[in-house]
């Protein structure tokens, strides 16, 4: 079986490789979505160590041994974990929320809704099945009159970047915290704009790069066998920082409603 294959594989695996194991052998539904370079990312690893990693299996490359991996049944120890119920995919979400509850910097959000309430404009962005995130929290925020786009096009991204200057205001919807903003960061940074990072991913390099990290739980990460969509979790940050923003625009009302008697 592949998955005890890997398992007695361990020991002759360099420390590259043995990351991509561990984090195979702990969240093997990851690889439902992932591709190699996600897989990279959140390894914090060389695309080339997965790479490897799946030819020291026998396969030609990551996309045989995805295909091979997922198509086996997982141990039954892994099964007795999953704590499936009849409203398992519920019960998994009402953990996230609890999570989320538990773990959420309220200074953080309190500081990421004054920067977006503040802001000359706030750009979303957002690759792949993340810019639907983007795309949500834009909408929210245009719905409370709040100047915002959207944007999960590269070379649109680009372009916004590049005029992007003091005042504004990016926020980055990340699954896995992805090396290929870095270069946009770091950009935006020069032009003094502020920066959130909004991650499912507590040790992405990018935290050190960017003015405010907010940091999601994830589904995904259940050991369950449900084909879950991490977006979820995304959208329910969305609507913390929406009902931050919401509550100061109220309390500002109040404020100049009492100073007009």
């Amino acid at each position: 079986m592949l998955y005890q294959k890997i398992e007695n594989m361990l020991p002759e695996l360099s420390k590259g490789e043995r990351k991509v194991a561990d984090y195979i052998l702990k969240y093997p539904y990851d690889l439902q979505r992932y591709n190699s370079d996600a897989v990279a990312q959140t390894c914090n690893v060389s695309r080339s160590a997965v790479i490897r990693f799946c030819h020291k299996l026998g396969f030609t490359g990551y996309s045989d041994f995805r295909k091979a991996f997922i198509n086996e049944p997982l141990p039954k120890k892994q099964k007795a974990e999953d704590g499936e119920t009849e409203n398992g995919v519920l019960d998994i979400y009402r953990r996230c929320i609890m999570e989320m509850d538990q773990n959420l910097k309220q200074e953080e959000v309190d500081a990421v809704s004054d920067l977006i309430l503040h802001a000359n404009r706030t750009v979303t962005f957002g690759m792949l099945h993340s810019g639907m995130s983007a795309e949500q929290f834009s909408f929210r925020l245009n719905r409370l009159k709040i100047d915002s786009h959207a944007v999960s096009d590269q070379t649109i991204m680009e372009n916004y970047v590049s005029i992007l200057k003091q005042g504004d205001v990016a926020v980055i919807f990340s699954i896995t915290g992805q090396m290929g903003y870095l270069d946009y960061i770091k950009e935006m940074r020069r032009n003094r704009t502020s920066v959130v990072l909004v991650t499912m991913n507590p040790a992405s390099s990018l935290n050190k790069y960017v003015d405010h990290v907010l940091l999601c739980p994830t589904a995904i990460h259940s050991g369950s066998s449900y084909l879950l969509d991490e977006a979820i979790c995304f959208y329910l940050m969305i609507e913390v920082i929406v009902e931050a923003i919401n509550h100061k625009i109220n309390e500002r009302k109040q404020l100049l409603q009492e100073e007009a008697l």
